[in-house]
């Protein structure tokens, strides 16, 4: 009977687990509706889950305590639940199975060797850590190489072929056309003594990835960095398991900086962070190693010697980290006597001399400022609203997307736990270390950053700037985790570091990498957005730039940033002090399930304080936090996408689906502004009707990123048809007037992909699915060697459409399936071919152009600037 309760429960769990809820209007009294899969659906659920009941029955039914954050969404008057009605669900059937099944995965780790020979754990943190970050380079492709990562490269190709750092030319001859588009201009404030432009970067990142470069172009460079980086989250793990000589202690500080967002898409980045993170690792390992009483040889001393000295050609803020840590190492070699000093200094004294002579001969003086025009952009007065930004702000700052990574700030002020184990490894992480670490490293660099005018470093994923300081916080975290025996403790660690995996995975995989790089101009988290999507959970989140002046140099954050971040520390941590106290009682009460129960009231705890820290956030700044458009586009979403069980929850009853559709009004508030746009984000196929206040200027609808309107809203309701999803709804204009988005009839998914953009031709609508395809005003370009997908839609009338093929310049093989008549032809340079196009009953054809060849038109033609590859040139002509 317990194990077909426990099936039920978790069932029903994870069939409430998957609904979407909506408001019908934008107004407060308005009811909610929610939309479940169907009932077979729930059937599907309670047979999965009593297979693994039957597998296995859960440890404890403790472990089911923290379904309650399932029902928070169906919670009436608790609007922020919804936190939970979207992915962060994920996290509690995470915690639910680690705490229920967690025991069954124990005997396969001790086999593999990893928590009992510090060799084969090194290896596997360096195989993970290749593969993880491999993967997410993978996935992340679309968006990269972005920012400075471009002037870096073109620093390389400098490099390569004229040997020296004088770039003017090579923008002129537009040698970053391989790896960016558009114009590409030089990055510099002054000229060299000699009138010539040289970097305002570093030359030792483009030196250390120019033969990488050379033998395979972009792809090598990062190649090479994800080699390097993943060998450094390998001594990540070993400079753990020195500190505290625990295998387990040792993993979750590796855990805790591997998987942080900031170190692991820096592992492929070209920015110079991660190296420098490499080389502070390296120092970091032979000050613990010397700590212990071990003595490298003299090659692997004068290789750490080696790495530091390359810190400030990386960048001229790591100078301070190369002096504190090298300061660090000369304290302990000099006891040991003037050969291995020697050895260690060689390579900074020669490189620090090489490194000034440098801006002497470029700019005529060794000020290592000199590129910046002999000024640096930082002042005092900034540190606490940088310091802040860095820690806290919901899009740069390293906490809300790492929180693990508190405990590594925690191990800085404790020793490891004494006698155990019982040998010289616990002596490494002495209280004289991390006082120097603290005050030598964290404290200075930290300073230096947060001083900094643009502390967020432009385009970027969070807290870049403290990349390389992250393997200072392994031993601590390791040191943390050692020393938390109280299970609600280690509960809220373990809590800690499933959160950060999670938004690392969710950031490389959601939108291939979109929500990862942030904008100030944004003002909200891109990815906090995304995992809360039926709510405004950026509003109740600390923000630096939520107002339009917070540029970060001359204003500072608002009052309300420091009382948001105040607010969510101090809800935190209550609610770990509330695991900790309930933990003692249930030890005493339940001793045999103690231990889980300490998990599940812990994990329970913060998730209720998710929610809680919101609302409080929220009323401290005089907002709500309901974001209706939002929800009721998700709910369209879900009801395009099959049978679903729909509730009106105020009548607390079912209803149709088309009751439920033509009941919802999408509210769209005024915005000042004649570029003021409103996006709606994702819209599901369907019919539509956009109604605006009467007497107000036109809007114009757009789809995606397309530069052109598909139809243009005036005082009369405008009705429109969306025949596949697309990636964004935006209505440009309008300013000043109320509009309203009614779906005439239920939504339906014609395909899984989405148009990324939409563009009229005529009577024409053409929806672009991918960016192989590239939209002009008056006709469109099909890549070079590639295929696109487009849907084309018909004005009512039109019957049917030709398309006019011209062909590049080459020979070329051109095909098109959907058709009229399939089309598969050898075309000569230049070559028009037509093709008829045939629409369905509901006016659309959905078309997959593919062109075999194409050409550089810059390269064809020395007055154009374009670089594309492009194949077929194709105009929309309708009969």
């Amino acid at each position: 009977m317990t194990r077909a309760i426990t099936a039920v429960i978790l069932g029903a769990a994870l069939w409430l687990s998957a609904a979407v809820f909506a408001p019908v209007s934008a107004a407060a009294d308005s009811g909610w509706l929610a939309a479940l899969p169907s009932w077979p659906a729930l059937a599907a659920a309670c047979a999965a889950a009593a297979m693994l009941v039957w597998w296995r029955p859960p440890s404890s039914l403790f472990a089911l305590l923290p379904l309650v954050a399932v029902l928070l969404p169906w919670t009436p008057g608790v609007d922020a639940g919804l936190i939970f009605a979207g992915p962060l669900v994920l996290l509690i059937w995470v915690a639910v199975l680690v705490l229920g099944w967690g025991g069954a995965l124990a005997p396969a780790v001790t086999r593999c060797g990893c928590a009992t020979s510090a060799n084969r754990a090194t290896v596997a943190a360096f195989l993970i850590a290749l593969a993880s970050t491999s993967l997410i380079a993978w996935r992340v492709a679309p968006m990269i190489p972005g920012g400075d990562e471009p002037h870096y490269l073109i620093i390389t190709q400098s490099l390569i072929k004229d040997g020296d750092l004088r770039i003017e030319n090579n923008h002129a001859q537009k040698d970053y056309a391989a790896y960016a588009a558009g114009d590409l201009h030089p990055q510099y404030l002054v000229r060299g003594k000699n009138g010539e432009i040289y970097p305002v970067h570093a030359p030792g990142l483009p030196a250390l990835v120019a033969p990488a470069f050379a033998a395979a172009g972009y792809a090598g460079a990062v190649v090479f960095l994800l080699v390097v980086m993943a060998l450094a989250s390998a001594l990540v793990w070993r400079i753990a398991w020195i500190a505290t000589g625990d295998f387990g202690a040792a993993w979750f500080g590796w855990a805790a900086v591997a998987a942080s967002c900031t170190w692991a898409f820096q592992s492929f980045l070209v920015f110079p962070d991660a190296l420098g993170g490499a080389a502070l690792a390296c120092g970091l390992w032979l000050v613990l190693r010397l700590d212990r009483g071990d003595v490298p040889r003299p090659f692997a001393i004068g290789a750490v010697g080696a790495a530091l000295a390359m810190l400030p050609w990386l960048h001229t803020r790591f100078s301070v980290l190369a002096a504190g840590l090298g300061l660090m190492i000369v304290l302990r070699l000099f006891p040991r006597g003037i050969r291995s000093l020697g050895v260690f200094l060689a390579a900074p004294i020669v490189a620090a001399i090489a490194w000034l002579a440098m801006f002497q001969v470029i700019y005529g003086t060794p000020n290592p400022i000199a590129q910046w025009g002999g000024t640096s952009d930082s002042r005092l007065a900034w540190i606490p609203g940088g310091l802040a930004g860095l820690l806290f702000d919901q899009q740069f700052g390293l906490l809300p997307y790492a929180p693990v990574l508190v405990a590594g700030v925690i191990g800085l002020a404790v020793s490891p736990r004494a006698g155990e184990p019982r040998h010289a490894h616990a002596l490494a992480w002495r209280a004289s270390t991390r006082l120097q670490l603290t005050l030598l490293l964290v404290v200075t660099y930290i300073a230096a950053s947060a001083s900094y005018a643009m502390w967020w470093a432009g385009l970027s994923v969070p807290a870049r700037l403290i990349t390389v300081l992250l393997p200072v916080l392994a031993p601590g975290a390791a040191v943390a985790w050692q020393r938390a025996r109280n299970p609600a403790l280690r509960a809220a660690l373990a809590a800690a570091l499933a959160w950060t995996i999670f938004a690392t995975a969710t950031l490389a995989f959601a939108e291939r990498g979109l929500f990862a790089w942030n904008i100030r101009q944004h003002k909200a988290g891109l990815w906090f957005e995304w995992v809360a999507p039926l709510i405004d959970w950026t509003g109740g989140l600390p923000a630096f730039f939520r107002a339009d002046d917070a540029l970060g140099r001359e204003s500072l954050p608002l009052p309300e940033f420091y009382t948001v971040t105040a607010i969510w520390l101090v809800t935190i941590a209550a609610a770990v002090a509330a695991g900790v106290l309930l933990a003692r009682v249930l030890a005493t009460a339940a001793p045999r399930h103690a231990r889980v129960a300490a998990g599940a009231v812990t994990i329970t705890a913060l998730a209720l304080a998710l929610p809680v820290a919101t609302v409080l956030s929220l009323r401290a700044q005089g907002a709500d936090g309901s974001a209706p458009s939002r929800a009721q586009v998700a709910f369209l979403s879900r009801l395009a996408e099959g049978d679903a069980l729909l509730i009106d929850l105020a009548a607390r009853r079912a209803i149709a689906r088309d009751t439920a559709v033509t009941s919802l009004r999408v509210a769209l508030p005024p915005v000042a502004g004649r570029e003021a746009e409103r996006s709606l984000g994702s819209v599901p196929a369907g019919t539509f009707t956009l109604t605006g206040e009467p007497g107000g200027a036109p809007g114009a609808v757009i789809i995606g990123r397309a530069p052109q309107p598909i139809a243009t809203l005036a005082d009369a309701p405008l009705q429109f048809r969306l025949p596949v999803a697309v990636n964004a709804l935006t209505v440009r204009g309008a300013e000043g007037r109320a509009l309203s988005l009614q779906p005439v009839s239920a939504p339906t998914r014609l395909a899984q992909q989405k148009a990324l953009r939409a563009l009229r031709y005529g009577n024409v609508t053409v929806y672009f699915i991918d960016d192989r395809a590239y939209a002009e005003p008056d006709a469109f370009w099909i890549g070079g060697a590639r295929y696109a997908n487009v849907v084309l839609q018909a004005d009512p009338g039109v019957q049917s459409a030709v398309l006019e093929i011209v062909n590049a310049p080459v020979g070329n093989r051109v095909s098109v399936v959907g058709a009229a008549e399939p089309f598969d032809r050898e075309l000569q340079p230049r070559e028009t071919a037509l093709v008829p196009v045939a629409f369905d009953e509901r006016g659309v054809a959905r078309l997959q152009i593919e062109s075999a060849g194409g050409f550089i038109p810059a390269d064809a033609d020395p007055q154009n600037q374009d670089r594309r590859f492009l194949g077929v040139y194709v105009r929309v002509l309708t009969r």
